[in-house]
């Protein structure tokens, strides 16, 4: 699995290659970052024979904060019970440092909305050899930002959408659309390589075929585009899942739009079942949350290990997630993008016994 994973994101890097319309400097950087990922293989490789499994992937929160008050915002529906305290820029840098010297490759940049952490371009602009996909809702994109973007080509900014203006808006507040294609205009314009983020709902799964939507986005210079089918965090959003027929569909459907349009897209969670199931704790990726709790899936919120209290190397080895890991092949299926939050009942029940 760990071989068809890693072989399967440098397969990504290369598509990524062959669909960068002419920016020279987005060129040249993934082909250096293809030397940095086979580096970072043989380090992963290092300590799981070592008895620690390293993902590629780390999907970090730094903050809990948002400048927008988004409709059925699962950062917000997630954050329950916490004391709300972020880690500070030292811990971040530290734990992006360690992960580094791990062999983590892909560090998911999310919050919140990341771009109020004041440190955190500064930050990611130290790790070239790490790439860098910043999840924001672009209205915090300045000038000064789009230059450190220039000049760090592993800062690869992912911007939320919706869909088109109407549902954008509904969801973000009015004016948030314009907001945004006024800085995929100034993006392209610099030739960044950069994309969106679309979270699939019953109702906006149509986006998925809906050709005028999805060649504006390419046609504005968005190169990589990410579908995340909708977790009900929040009490009472069942209704907005998907159904089982539309997640089937979503695999065929991306193969249509990889054949008509020159961007990346890729669907999250995906398709696991190539891999004998979930990804989450560690397998493929993990997720640090805000104030530093090690969880297995942005959308799983449990935790045995806080990085303020050990390194990262050491939380990777908990017993919660290593029993999340050997479980994986049951958690193939879920109504909702995430099989753990389905199972929650018997995620927390692992939680419990890790504590005995």
């Amino acid at each position: 699995m760990n071989k068809l994973f890693s072989s399967n994101i440098l397969r990504l890097v290369g598509n990524a290659l062959k669909i960068n319309n002419g920016k020279p400097a987005s060129g040249l950087f993934l082909l250096r970052y293809s030397r940095h990922f086979r580096k970072s293989m043989k380090l992963r490789e290092h300590y799981d024979k070592k008895g620690i499994h390293v993902p590629p992937i780390l999907i970090f929160s730094i903050t809990h904060s948002c400048n927008l008050k988004c409709r059925g915002c699962y950062a917000r529906a997630r954050d329950r019970g916490g004391n709300g305290n972020s880690l500070d820029s030292a811990k971040i840098r530290e734990v992006i440092t360690e992960a580094r010297d791990l062999g983590v490759s892909i560090i998911l940049i999310a919050g919140g909305e990341p771009l109020i952490q004041p440190d955190i371009i500064r930050i990611m602009g130290d790790f070239p050899s790490i790439v860098f996909p910043l999840f924001t809702n672009g209205t915090l994109v300045d000038d000064r930002m789009l230059e450190s973007f220039r000049k760090h080509r592993q800062i690869i900014p992912i911007i939320s959408v919706e869909g088109p203006e109407a549902e954008t808006d509904l969801r973000r507040g009015k004016g948030t659309f314009r907001s945004i294609e006024a800085v995929m205009k100034k993006m392209e314009e610099a030739r960044l390589f950069f994309g969106t983020s679309i979270t699939l709902t019953k109702s906006n799964y149509g986006l998925l075929s809906d050709d005028d939507f999805i060649g504006n986005l390419v046609d504005s210079g968005c190169r990589i585009i990410f579908f995340i089918e909708y977790v009900p965090l929040e009490e009472g959003t069942e209704a907005r899942c998907l159904t089982a027929e539309q997640q089937k569909s979503i695999a065929p459907a991306l193969a249509v739009l990889r054949e008509k349009f020159s961007s990346l897209f890729i669907a999250l969670p995906g398709e696991e079942e190539q891999y004998g199931g979930c990804l989450a704790a560690g397998r493929g990726f993990i997720h640090i949350s805000a104030s530093g709790d090690l969880e297995p899936c942005p959308f799983a919120p449990f935790s045995d290990i806080n990085l303020n209290d050990v390194t990262l190397k050491e939380g990777l080895g908990s017993a919660f997630l290593q029993t999340i890991r050997k479980n994986h092949s049951m958690l193939t299926e879920s109504m909702g993008g995430c099989a753990l939050w389905e199972n929650r009942n018997w995620v927390a029940s692992v939680l419990e016994e890790s504590r005995q």
